[in-house]
């Protein structure tokens, strides 16, 4: 139980989001409010109508998410992911670009931080903490390229179509969403996270790039192609780990990408698929990781291929998961089942809503059933070697928050697939939810059947790690070389600077490098 005045002031944080998710789903209509008006940097909030299912989704699954590391995590872990959450809930009720911009980059900070957050302890996770941040950083500038050639057409910072720098929008989201070849930090940080971090941060930056692209930009079929893309590649990457939160995070990409598709298509049924879609995958994600939390902290590891080989710890007596954590194991087959779109789950409903919303685009349909016989493989390798196969040592119990933000996960996924008209008045578009039918059920069965065996009859090839993989990644193939080459490059400039400014005195330096800036200014400007 609640034992600190911290944890106490964590569980009113807590309470403060479930009122705020409850306000998002009955209150009334949120009006425009505007911080500091008379100042340089003023603030403009607004409640736009693809707004409050997502200022839903992200204050029911932040809550749930900081509820189960409420008495175990470390208060500025937890203070940092209350401010990343702040900051995407900002984000997303942003009435301009200004205040979009201040809050894209406060979600970045504060996520990197959190990946960042035990880096002390590890060289790995500093190096893929600062891999992380320098992605979205980048991502950030170029977003700040494309608002400022936008104000240089139109003179004005108001949230609508740009009307310059569209690829430089194009860009700066894509890497918030983990675009292909811009996924790589999905690997990188939510592993190098804490147990507790991951959590929240499966929850938020991929979602608020889904926001922005049915937001501000107009309907693009490169933007379908990249979503159909995101679904296969990162269900078929998802089924080949060998690591339980590199699975789930590469999961993530292939479920965003249908976001991304529904939004690209820009159809008032594609965009209610793809924010409501949204919203589920919030809740299932977070209880996903919820639940691999537990095995992580049993076996202190994430390799499936070692948990499953069931060593006897120094004689310690070793129990399967599912009979030492039944909790967690129910929760990871609910959430499973909810990212296959197997009903009565949540996901099964926003799916449904995507598959209909895509009729006109015939190679998305073949594709998509492709990409869900992969998720049913990786799902199955997830909950078989993690949960049912996997033996641990008994460890400390796991504390009453963390099962109650389980059971309170589970019961959000089951609850918004068996009555998903919950959700109706937050639609923007007012999409149907009647989605339940003979032939939906089949479809879903019959990919979930198919999975099923074709993981059957794969397992052992799948469940190792395959060496050539990992040598044919565009992380080993193009980023590690890239990063070799450029240090390479800095440490010679740093050697013939050294040269040079040792055969002179600093101020002639100081002026030559002046100079050097000077032109470049000048170049730009012309």
């Amino acid at each position: 139980m609640v034992k600190t005045k911290q944890q106490l002031l964590f569980l009113l944080a807590v309470v403060t989001l479930f009122i705020l998710a409850f306000f998002m789903l009955t209150g009334p209509e949120i009006y425009d409010v505007s911080l500091f008006p008379d100042m340089f940097y003023p603030f403009s909030f607004s409640a736009h109508s693809y707004s409050r299912i997502l200022v839903f989704g992200l204050a029911l699954s932040g809550a749930l998410g900081l509820l189960f590391g409420l008495t175990r995590s470390i208060f500025k872990e937890q203070l940092l992911g209350f401010l990343a959450i702040i900051g995407a809930i900002g984000l997303i009720l942003a009435n301009d670009f200004r205040t979009l911009f201040f809050f894209w980059e406060l979600v970045t900070i504060s996520s990197s931080a959190l990946v960042l957050f035990h880096a002390k302890t590890s060289k790995w996770v500093l190096n893929r903490g600062m891999r992380f941040f320098f992605m979205h950083l980048s991502g950030g500038l170029l977003l700040l390229f494309g608002i400022l050639l936008h104000y240089a057409e139109t003179g004005s910072a108001a949230l609508e179509l740009p009307q310059g720098g569209m690829i430089f929008f194009i860009l700066g989201f894509g890497i918030k969403t983990a675009f292909i070849p811009f996924h790589l930090w999905i690997a990188w940080g939510y592993p190098a996270a804490s147990i507790y971090s991951a959590i929240i941060l499966a929850s938020l930056s991929t979602k608020i790039g889904v926001y922005a692209i049915a937001r501000v930009l107009p309907p693009l079929d490169i933007l379908v192609y990249m979503g159909v893309a995101m679904v296969v590649v990162g269900a078929g990457l998802a089924m080949m780990q060998t690591k339980m939160r590199e699975l789930l995070s590469y999961s993530i990409m292939s479920q965003v990408g249908y976001m991304v598709a529904g939004a690209a298509i820009g159809s008032a049924l594609a965009v209610d698929g793809a924010l409501l879609h949204a919203v589920n995958h919030m809740v299932y994600k977070a209880l996903l990781f919820m639940c691999a939390a537990y095995v992580i902290h049993a076996q202190g590891g994430e390799e499936l291929l070692n948990i499953n080989k069931s060593n006897l710890d120094q004689g310690r007596l070793q129990k399967p998961v599912w009979k030492l954590y039944p909790v967690a194991s129910a929760g990871a087959v609910i959430a499973s089942l909810s990212a296959l779109g197997i009903p009565p789950m949540s996901g099964y409903v926003s799916k449904t809503l995507l598959r209909e919303a895509i009729y006109d685009y015939e190679f998305m349909a073949a594709a998509l059933a492709i990409a869900g016989v992969g998720t049913v493989i990786a799902f199955c390798k997830f909950v078989y070697l993690g949960f049912l196969k996997n033996h641990v040592s008994t460890v400390s119990e796991p504390s009453f928050f963390m099962n109650l933000a389980i059971v309170l996960t589970s019961f959000a996924s089951i609850g918004l697939g068996i009555y998903p008209q919950l959700l109706a008045p937050l639609l923007p578009h007012g999409a149907s939810l009647a989605v339940y039918s003979v032939t939906g059920l089949m479809d879903a069965v019959k990919i979930f059947i198919i999975g099923v065996f074709l993981y059957a009859f794969t397992n052992k090839f799948l469940d190792r790690a395959i060496p050539c993989l990992g040598r044919l990644s565009i992380e080993s193939l193009f980023l590690n070389p890239l990063i070799n080459q450029s240090y390479r490059v800095f440490q010679l400039i740093g050697k013939r600077e050294s040269d040079l400014t040792r055969n002179m005195g600093n101020d002639q330096a100081l002026i030559i490098l002046l100079l050097l800036i000077l032109l470049i200014i000048l170049f730009w400007g012309a």
